[in-house]
């Protein structure tokens, strides 16, 4: 018996699943590249304007590898600010896709409902901000 290979099941699920799909996948991965690159830039350019000075200004000061650490920093910190989500670069490209239809548009999600079994609070149960069990 082969041992399982996870790869292959990825592959197959991206066959099932509809053009539609494909495409959105697609489009969300490259914009998180995109915001994901936007931000490094940024943080680069805010970061070089802090080596004004002498010869070991900067983060990281002037010494052998100190650039190899300034793209490590900037690289990792983009990574980290670009998946909080916090910015919405990701976001408002995905809804511009949308709205030019180069996309389709996202399927809408069903909002779950409480089950009609649960047990409906009362405001005459509730006395002092608890619940009155006896009631």
């Amino acid at each position: 018996m082969s041992p399982l290979k996870i790869g292959a099941f990825d592959k197959a699920a991206q066959k099932i699943a509809d053009p539609g799909t494909q495409k959105r996948a697609s489009a969300l991965k490259l914009a998180k590249q995109f915001e994901e690159m936007f931000v490094q830039n940024m943080v680069s350019a805010l970061r070089k304007t802090s080596e004004v000075g002498g010869e070991d200004s900067g983060m990281f000061g002037s010494g052998p590898g100190s650039d190899t650490y300034a793209q490590w920093f900037d690289q990792n910190l983009a990574e980290q600010v670009s998946s909080s989500g916090r910015l919405g670069v990701t976001d408002l490209l995905m809804k511009d896709f949308e709205r030019n239809g180069e996309i389709p548009p996202a399927p809408k999600v069903a909002r779950r409902m409480l089950p009609d079994a649960l047990p409906k609070i009362d405001t005459a149960t509730m006395r002092n901000g608890a619940i009155d069990v006896d009631a």
